[in-house]
């Protein structure tokens, strides 16, 4: 049975596209800077195209070649990426104890507690397991999603996706 999609978010191409050419702007930089004779600029030359060469411009690419998915709602669940580079994970709207539409660094973020974590850490990588214990440690919830890169408004979907946790509680969603 497939269930019926409410909202897909994914990432802006024309953003990913802007930080690819960023990338390249800054790595030609760095190449200029390079074959200067001052070792002060061939130092700061190095870094900046090995770190938006090597490290920065791959991992835009793949994002322009295969857009990521942020979240998906379903009546049932949704299924969230913890960050922009690892797999959807899905969790019911049951399992949801607690969700707040957070201000994290001028980046506006919604942030949950589940009931039942284990089956959703049991995916996380390494990387995943320590933003969601820092997340946890700074916030008080150990889940987010932001939506920054996908143009969406996040109000809109905060509301809608408290309004589906609510739903399956049997409760108003405006009474929280």
């Amino acid at each position: 049975m497939v269930e019926e999609v409410l909202f897909v978010a994914k990432q802006n191409r024309n953003l990913v596209l802007f930080y690819v050419v960023g990338c390249l702007v800054f790595a030609a930089i760095g190449v200029f800077l390079i074959f200067r004779d001052d070792i002060f600029y061939k130092i700061v030359g190095y870094f900046t195209a090995g770190f938006f060469g090597v490290c920065c411009l791959p991992m835009w690419l793949k994002c322009l070649l295969f857009p990521i998915t942020n979240l998906i709602l379903q009546k049932n669940g949704f299924y969230f990426c913890s960050n922009n580079f690892s797999k959807l994970i899905f969790v019911e709207y049951d399992n949801v104890s607690e969700i707040e539409l957070l201000d994290i660094s001028q980046t506006k973020t919604i942030c949950f507690n589940l009931k039942d974590d284990s089956k959703v850490v049991k995916d996380f990588n390494i990387l995943q397991k320590f933003i969601a214990r820092a997340n946890e440690k700074s916030y008080g919830y150990e889940f987010s999603i932001s939506l920054s890169g996908t143009g969406e408004n996040i109000e809109k979907v905060y509301e809608m996706m408290r309004a589906l946790i609510y739903e399956k509680e049997g409760k108003d969603a405006k009474s929280f």
